[in-house]
């Protein structure tokens, strides 16, 4: 149920003595009275799932009149059977003062005093000549009823229509014209068909229609109203909405459509709702990101998909692939992904690389493991995404549920995706190793990155995933922003390397939340070196516990000259041609994440003073040492805090020299 439609306001309007007083105190109260006050108190009637507003109005008090159609969700224009002047001055008064006043909202006609005519029976014919055409000129107005607040005829059922008039609409849902469904609603329908279409054969069979019913109504179909259903089809529609394994859209349409001609059109509704339409036939927000998820965008934490939300996507697999040969085309993942809106994409054009598909294929494949990780990442790095996803492809529990969120107090080895930067110069051989962590050829051709893209995959022997992110040198830093020099030796830099130095200023956030950060060092150009040293000294202060490799790429590289002046020493060397998921440069990047420098020297910091507190009670606690026993425990404690001392000292120095010889490397080259 939608949230506006939690308390229906129904205004009761007409001319005076109409009966509209006794109408709400017959529906309100179940009491009739000749003498009843000329306006009654706004009345509140609960009902199964929403509050009903009665409000009652005089035809003399304009001005309150107005203030309560304002805020009127449904207008009953009441009217008395036997009063050939009341009639007429809905369609000269009451209706043309509604559209005067910009209200459109859901009208009902009531006809009153009902017990006045003689054979109610006889009335219908004529009744329906005079209101069509009113209904046909005010397309607010959409249902008339009779009724009688005296003998309690139809009293309910008129509050019932205008109530259902608000909580379902029929408008959405039934072209006036036609007769038949309007689009909005097929589209709605065409996506609830998939999710039940299970197999994935375009049809309900039994079981899957059965299944349907079940969700939205409680029970199940049984053989006997499925097999007359599918008659009811073959006699109405062509016979191809009928089919041998059960009903294609066409019947399952049709069978929404007998809803609606039989008037019970809230079926309907209750359809749409269980797959999260509101009434605009849109995915409410809050179906597509339950409210549990919002707490964690704020929160410190890691998203990782738990073994249920892998077990759903492989199914979804499974059901792409039509042909069972454990890869799926571009045209298959479209059929996956046809449930999803028009506005939501699971991977734009960056997120996804092209080269995640199988090249040795004819046509571009994605194979089982290639779309999980793919899911992987996508949760990694925007699991709000990855939520949507799992209701709009069709998860039946509650989405949260299937992502865990890991504190960062756990530690990294808590988490199975580790998230790795790849920053440096321009043709400095970023890409290939993009390329390399999927298993994918070299090549040779090189193309900019101008939009941050990530790649994971599965590093091998280890049970970790690695996301390398390369940030795209478009993003962020206008052109004419740009200046020149900078220190450094950068004064020289490509566009895309001071586009890059200026990007990183403005994600200090996001790069904190990186476990490694890798910088491409080029031999064969000077400048190369030179840029690197620039992120190593930018990256100490904006991320400064993340660890940083300085990867020298092209070993294989005839004209390699920068790194052989000894100036610098770099953590890895690679032949980018020949990188694959198993490269040593891989595995040494999550080594580096999960045990960082510094860890250690932490670790003893907190040792160290642990050791020193217990020193400090010893002393204060001077009678602890009179006894020789006590005495020899102290002196063990005390040995042992020298080493502690010993290794804190030798740890500390190591520390110092790397950070003095990185700032005498950055001059070197800067000299150089």
């Amino acid at each position: 149920l939608d949230q506006m439609a939690d308390e229906v306001k129904i205004v009761v309007i007409g001319d005076s003595n109409v009966g509209k007083s006794s109408l709400i105190a017959r529906y309100a109260s179940n009491v009739f009275s000749d003498k009843v006050l000329s306006v009654v108190p706004q009345s509140l009637c609960l009902c199964e799932d929403h509050q009903i507003c009665l409000v009652d109005t005089s035809a003399e008090n304009n001005q309150q009149l107005e203030h309560e159609l304002h805020s009127a969700k449904v207008i009953c224009i009441v009217y008395p059977y036997g009063n050939p002047e009341s009639f007429p001055r809905l369609s000269s008064y009451w209706l043309p003062k509604l559209r005067s006043l910009n209200i459109h909202v859901p009208i009902v006609l009531v006809m009153n005093k009902l017990d006045l005519c003689p054979d109610p029976s006889e009335m219908d014919i004529d009744f329906i000549k005079k209101v069509s055409p009113i209904m046909t000129e005010f397309k607010d107005v959409k249902t008339h009823i009779a009724c009688s607040a005296k003998d309690d005829t139809n009293v309910k059922e008129a509050f019932h229509f205008a109530t259902k008039a608000v909580l379902y609409p029929i408008d959405p849902l039934l072209d006036p014209v036609t007769r038949g469904l309007q689009e909005g609603f097929k589209v709605a329908l065409k996506r609830i068909f998939r999710l039940c279409d299970k197999n994935g054969d375009g049809s309900l069979s039994h079981e899957e229609l059965s299944n349907f019913h079940i969700k939205c109504f409680g029970s199940p179909i049984s053989s006997l109203e499925y097999n007359h259903f599918r008659t009811t089809i073959e006699q109405n529609l062509d016979a191809s909405a009928v089919v041998e394994n059960g009903i294609s859209f066409a019947g399952f349409a049709y069978f929404h459509l007998l809803f609606i001609l039989k008037g019970h059109h809230e079926n309907c509704w209750r359809v749409l709702r269980h797959y999260g339409y509101s009434n605009n036939l849109r995915l409410r927000p809050d179906f597509l990101v339950p409210h549990a998820a919002e707490q964690y965008k704020k929160k410190d934490v890691y998203p990782e998909l738990t073994k249920e939300g892998l077990d759903f996507f492989r199914e979804m697999f499974d059901k792409a692939d039509r042909d069972k040969d454990g890869q799926v085309t571009g045209e298959e993942l479209g059929e996956l992904f046809a449930t999803a809106t028009v506005n939501e994409q699971a991977w734009s054009s960056h997120d996804f690389l092209p080269f995640s598909f199988a090249p040795d294929s004819p046509l571009p494949r994605l194979s089982r493991d290639a779309f999980l990780n793919q899911w992987r990442l996508t949760t990694a790095v925007d699991f709000i995404k990855t939520i949507k996803f799992f209701r709009l492809l069709g998860y039946e529990e509650d989405p949260v549920e299937a992502i865990r969120f890991v504190k960062k107090t756990d530690g990294l080895g808590a988490r199975s995706v580790l998230h790795c930067i790849l920053l440096g110069s321009e043709s400095s051989g970023k890409s290939s190793i993009v390329t390399g962590l999927l298993g994918l050829p070299f090549s040779p051709v090189h193309s900019p990155t101008k939009v941050t893209r990530s790649a994971i995959n599965l590093i091998p022997q280890t049970r970790k995933f690695l996301i390398m992110t390369e940030f795209g040198w478009e993003e962020g830093v206008p052109t004419e922003v740009v200046g020149e020099g900078g220190g450094g030796g950068t004064g020289s830099l490509r566009s895309e390397e001071r586009r890059q130095l200026e990007f990183l200023s403005k994600t200090k956030e996001r790069l904190s939340r990186a476990d490694a950060f890798c910088i491409t060092v080029d031999p064969t150009r000077p400048s190369s070196l030179s840029y690197a040293l620039s992120l190593r000294s930018q990256l100490s202060s904006l991320a400064r516990s993340v660890p940083v490799l300085l990867v020298e790429t092209k070993k294989d590289h005839p004209d390699k000259q920068v790194l052989d002046n000894k100036l610098v020493k770099t953590n890895i060397s690679v032949a980018t041609p020949e990188l694959t998921p198993s490269s040593p440069l891989f595995t040494k990047i999550l080594y580096t994440a999960l045990h960082p420098p510094r860890t250690k020297l932490y670790a003893t910091i907190v040792i160290g003073m642990t050791f020193a507190a217990g020193l400090g009670v010893c002393f204060w606690n001077r009678d602890f040492l009179t006894s020789p026993q006590n005495f020899v425990s102290f002196s063990k404690l005390f040995f042992d805090i020298l080493n502690q001392a010993k290794s804190f000292l030798k740890l500390t120095l190591n520390a110092t020299t790397e950070r003095v010889s990185e700032l005498m490397d950055n001059n070197k080259v800067a000299n150089n």
